[in-house]
């Protein structure tokens, strides 16, 4: 009876601990998703340090995205953060526009991965 006890302890403690952590997942890339958003909207001199701490950001958190969501998402974002940058650095508009618009919207679909969901659940 005991052991049972045991068990469903752990296993409800692990559930709790599994859900926190995507809870926090998509919390940070949702929020990430919203930081670029507001990229499109930035004054221009403020745009590069806007972009540099996104991409701080991002590699702080990149480690606990890596341990659960596969590299190419990883990888995909990585790139669009390169295009972002080389875009604002050009100092052209409408790629900046694009490049801003795919990143926010890769930070998006990480966010709905990590939804606790029966989608994502099943």
């Amino acid at each position: 009876m005991k052991s049972a006890l045991a068990c469903l302890a752990l296993l409800v403690l692990m559930f709790s601990g599994a859900f926190f952590y995507s809870a926090q997942m998509a919390n940070i890339a949702n929020r990430l998703g919203e930081e670029t958003k507001e990229l499109t909207n930035a004054p221009q001199g403020s745009l590069q340090s806007k972009i540099k701490k996104l991409d701080e950001e991002w590699s702080e958190n990149k480690i606990w995205f890596s341990l659960s969501i596969p590299h190419g998402e990883l990888d995909r974002i990585e790139t669009d953060i390169v295009r972002v940058l080389a875009a604002a650095n050009a100092k052209d508009g409408g790629e900046f526009q694009i490049a801003a618009a795919l990143l926010a919207d890769d930070f998006e679909h990480i966010g709905k991965l990590y939804e606790a969901s029966w989608d994502n659940i099943l």
